[in-house]
């Protein structure tokens, strides 16, 4: 009798060569790199270029901007000094005359002072007093407009922008030549401008100027 098992296979032939054939073999391949990896690099590559083209672009504008700067901001500082200046030389041309009287009225009363002090015997009078006081008074008018008095001690060396030798005092002692020995009338001086010179009386060693 033929087994069941076996007729129920096809042909004819028994099933376990059908079910002990073995297994085809898995063949795991590793894929090759894609061909387009050198162009993608070469573009980042190239984009990379372009981004530092433009950083230097950007910072030399950048440096030529700033040093337009510091050229516009020099001129404009050039430009105000002289404007400044011209302001002031104008400010001192009108207001000279104005300054020049107050200064030979400040030199009457002054001398009206020395006068009174030497025919009352001391400066306890009226007239001294009143002389003095109108003299402090031109001062302080002139200080509030910017106008400064200077006075000289003995023994300064002697400055022909601001001294003028009213009299000369001769000497034998070389280190007292062109010093001053007797300040006469204060200075005026407006910004650093001599109006008015010193008055002084100023040593002079005759044997040191000789020749």
């Amino acid at each position: 009798m033929t087994d069941p098992s076996v007729q129920s296979l096809p042909g004819g032939v028994a099933g376990q060569s059908q079910l002990q054939q073995p297994a085809a073999a898995t063949v795991v391949a590793t894929a090759p790199a894609p061909e387009s990896a050198p162009a993608d690099l070469a573009w980042l590559q190239q984009q990379l270029d372009e981004v530092v083209a433009r950083l230097d672009q950007l910072s030399e504008r950048f440096d030529s901007k700033l040093l337009y700067d510091q050229t516009k901001q020099q001129q404009i500082e050039i430009l105000y000094g002289e404007t400044r200046q011209a302001r002031e030389g104008l400010f001192l041309q009108i207001l000279r005359p104005i300054f020049l009287s107050l200064i030979a009225l400040h030199d009457i009363m002054a001398q009206g002072y020395e006068v009174a002090v030497r025919e009352t015997g001391g400066d306890k009078s009226a007239t001294a007093r009143n002389l003095q006081s109108y003299a402090i008074e031109v001062e302080e008018i002139l200080a509030r407009s910017g106008v400064n008095l200077y006075r000289s001690q003995p023994g300064m060396r002697f400055d022909r922008e601001r001294h003028q030798a009213r009299d000369i005092q001769p000497t034998d002692d070389p280190s007292r030549d062109k010093t001053i020995a007797v300040s006469q009338r204060p200075g005026f001086e407006y910004q650093g401008k001599v109006l008015r010179p010193e008055w002084v009386v100023a040593f002079q060693d005759p044997a040191a100027n000789q020749g």
